[in-house]
């Protein structure tokens, strides 16, 4: 479900406002009362979970890895690009549109190997990328409630990103469910385009009590 309650009171609001046909004075109340879902509504012409989504994915609070926060201001133009071509696989898999699976899968090279967060092996061709996300970006009400990347690291035509991200969606019982997962994403660089040819995506462990966590 996505966090409406560090949703600004300005602008977000009234965009907001014109899609679910209520005062902005009624967003914010809804908001400070948690109960945001049951004001959405269909006159977009979107179901319900993409009016969310769509509306709210520009506003998901992009915390950056600890140490990191000043590094995207500074970004180069491939580390820009680089970002960009994350967050457009962020923006598909949990675009809740019929075709999320197949623009998904398209992200990926032809070569690429894929470890995906919910699945117990890799996946090496565009038949079985296509395979999970067919099943992923198919889960109920899926939604990227966290996104925190880490900068993008450059090596020539090659590039490196890595964070964490929380999904969530909605179980059987219609509750929803969050998992925490941290990412490594790599891309070729081809024709000028940033492409994905390796994606490992893995649940967020527990660290033991005695480990040490690190200092920045």
């Amino acid at each position: 479900m996505m966090n409406f309650g560090k949703m600004p009171a300005g602008r977000t609001a009234s965009r907001l406002a014109r899609v679910v046909g209520k005062s902005e004075a009624s967003i914010q109340s809804s908001v400070r009362a948690g109960s945001m879902n049951a004001l959405l509504s269909t006159r977009s012409g979107l179901t319900v979970t993409q009016a969310a989504t769509r509306l709210a994915i520009a506003k998901i609070p992009v915390r950056h890895m600890s140490g990191q926060a000043d590094y995207a201001a500074n970004y180069t133009a491939d580390q820009k690009a680089v970002d960009a071509a994350t967050r457009h696989w962020r923006d598909t898999v949990t675009s809740n549109t019929e075709d999320a699976p197949k623009k998904t899968a398209a992200i990926y090279a032809d070569d690429a190997l894929f470890w995906g967060t919910v699945s117990e092996e890799v996946r090496n061709t565009p038949a079985h990328v296509y395979d999970y996300f067919d099943f992923f970006a198919r889960m109920p009400k899926l939604s990227m409630v966290a996104y925190d990347p880490a900068p993008p690291r450059i090596h020539g035509d090659f590039a490196i990103h890595a964070g964490a991200y929380t999904f969530a969606w909605a179980g059987a019982d219609g509750a929803m469910t969050e998992t925490r997962a941290r990412f490594t994403f790599a891309y070729r660089r081809e024709n000028g385009k940033w492409v994905m040819i390796e994606h490992h995506s893995s649940a967020m462990p527990k660290a033991p009590p005695g480990l040490k966590p690190a200092q920045h």
